[in-house]
């Protein structure tokens, strides 16, 4: 049993595959005397896109995983070692805003609760953008950690308040569309959705158009690389001065889709087309068979359409027609300092889903 052992509830979601494979690579400060459970719901894919962990890999290191609903019977927490501390990435969705609150406010009070009897030190609460908004409207920007909250039902208050109200220390981390390769099949992958449509239309002979509002196209829009978040995780779990802290994190930089979006066209060999409204929900209803014959032509991975592409969360994406920008600077004030271009990052990501066989290559 190692000192210090880590839970990561939502595991083999995009944040939390990110997080595992840092602890696996190292890349966590003195991580020999770490020990790693994941909890999920479902089980890790241990040969996803962009995986640097092979089986071998992980069970030379302290990774265990325990599959566990923790809206229901979360009784198989009850035999781990004793956890230390905690990153909380799960998620649940629901049908609206309001809707998420008191499932996603459960969920970690109940992981809370089973661990009631660990020497649980520090939770990481992984929240994001819609802390301040951005899913409402026009919002104050830059964004500040200290920014007051707005009125209305919000799933990051109430689970926020959750921790501030209990005896454990806390970091809050509010990252924005976060970026990566490790886990296929979560609803909030815009890499995945980007390379299901490029495909689908250039299988179609048509030019890689903008779905989304001429607003949405024009806007300062931001985003997280999940391997980013992951190394702020690990870098806020033992941080003394993160204590009781909430941080923005971003890559640190700021893009426009109508910049990205022809390099993205020009990455599928494809040309860029006009901006075409449209609700991708309703209009990609009927792809699943044309994914179906990529998937035989390319000889791809056997995803099916709806694990690679969550059309309601890419009409959000593609339709957010403001500014959605945050400062990072007291991340770096505090001691995390780490930045990457975020349009580079959209282009080795979708290269490595072509490279892992989940995308046509270009």
């Amino acid at each position: 049993m190692s000192e210090k052992h880590i839970l990561v509830v939502g595991a083999t979601g995009v944040a939390g595959a990110a997080f595992v494979a840092q602890f696996v690579q190292g890349q966590l400060s003195g991580a020999a005397d770490w020990q790693l459970t994941g909890v999920s719901r479902r089980p890790p894919d241990e040969t996803a896109a962009g995986s640097d962990a092979s089986a071998d890999s992980l069970s030379r290191k302290s990774v265990s995983y325990v599959s566990a609903d923790l809206l229901g019977e979360h009784g198989s927490l009850a035999g781990l070692d004793p956890v230390t501390h905690v990153v909380f990435a799960g998620f649940v969705p629901g049908a609206d805003f309001e809707s998420l609150v008191a499932p996603n406010r459960n969920l970690l009070i109940n992981c809370l609760a089973a661990l009631k009897n660990h020497p649980v030190r520090r939770v990481i609460l992984i929240q994001g953008m819609k802390y301040y908004g951005s899913n409402l409207g026009p919002f104050k920007t830059p964004a500040r950690e200290d920014d007051p909250r707005l009125d209305g039902p919000n799933y990051y208050y109430a689970q926020q308040d959750v921790l501030e109200q209990g005896n454990i220390d806390w970091v809050c981390l509010r990252p924005h569309v976060i970026c990566g390769t490790r886990s296929i099949g979560t609803p909030q992958n815009i890499l995945t959705v980007v390379g299901a449509y490029a495909s689908l239309m250039k299988a179609q002979g048509k030019p890689l158009s903008w779905p989304g509002t001429p607003e949405a196209y024009q806007c300062i829009n931001q985003a997280t690389d999940a391997n980013l978040l992951a190394r702020c995780i690990a870098w806020s779990i033992d941080e003394p001065h993160a204590v009781n802290q909430a941080f923005n994190v971003t890559n640190g930089d700021f893009f426009r889709w109508q910049h990205l979006w022809p390099r993205i066209a020009e990455r599928f060999a494809m040309e860029c087309g006009p901006v075409q409204p449209q609700s991708l929900t309703q209009s990609m209803a009927t792809s699943s068979d044309a994914w179906q014959a990529l998937v035989a032509g390319h000889g791809l991975r056997k995803y099916e359409l709806s694990q690679i592409a969550h059309w309601p969360f890419a009409d959000y994406i593609f339709n957010v027609g403001w500014d959605v920008m945050a400062s990072t600077v007291k991340a770096r004030q505090y001691g995390f300092s780490d930045c990457l271009d975020t349009e580079a990052m959209y282009l080795k990501h979708l290269t490595t889903l072509q490279q892992n066989r989940v995308l046509p290559g270009g």
